[in-house]
């Protein structure tokens, strides 16, 4: 058993390594933290917002602690360099206009009104990533917990 997982090790990083890079990314607000965050290979992460690392603010804030932090702006996002911006509710044209020169492609999300919306978020945000199938990987966890019955409802007790 251990050799068929040293076998497979191997073949992953042999059809890893012909693979192009994947690009370093950043986030612009705290939604595409998380998706960031969720689809992301450790390495590719330029940066979060920090919202992401606060406690009251984020479920994954210690996951979004191993990465530096940006306000949002433009200027705090472009400081690390990233390739890709994830954003939601998008940037002003102008500096859109100004990330294009920068060599940065942003990928503005529109805000999800369903679980198929989330899922084409998921999947264009995986897609810009480089990470189809992580991102399908949380698409199919996402469709099976739609499909979870809800739990049932916990009776309340009151003292008196």
């Amino acid at each position: 058993m251990r050799a068929s997982a040293w076998v497979c090790s191997l073949l992953l990083t042999a059809s890893a390594a012909g693979a192009a890079p994947l690009p370093r990314a950043a986030s612009a607000n705290l939604c595409t933290d998380e998706l960031l965050l969720l689809l992301a290979a450790p390495s590719q992460v330029a940066s979060v917002t920090h919202l992401s690392r606060d406690p009251l603010e984020a479920p994954w804030w210690r996951a979004a602690r191993a990465y530096p932090a940006n306000d949002g702006q433009l200027l705090s996002v472009a400081r690390a360099r990233p390739a890709v911006v994830l954003t939601q509710g998008g940037l002003a044209s102008d500096r859109a206009r100004i990330a294009a020169r920068l060599r940065m492609r942003v990928v503005t999300l529109p805000y999800p009104a369903s679980l198929a919306d989330l899922a084409a978020n998921v999947r264009r945000a995986g897609g810009a990533l480089g990470r189809g199938a992580a991102a399908e990987e949380v698409v199919r966890r996402l469709a099976a917990a739609a499909r979870a019955p809800a739990p049932a409802p916990r009776p309340v007790l009151f003292v008196s």
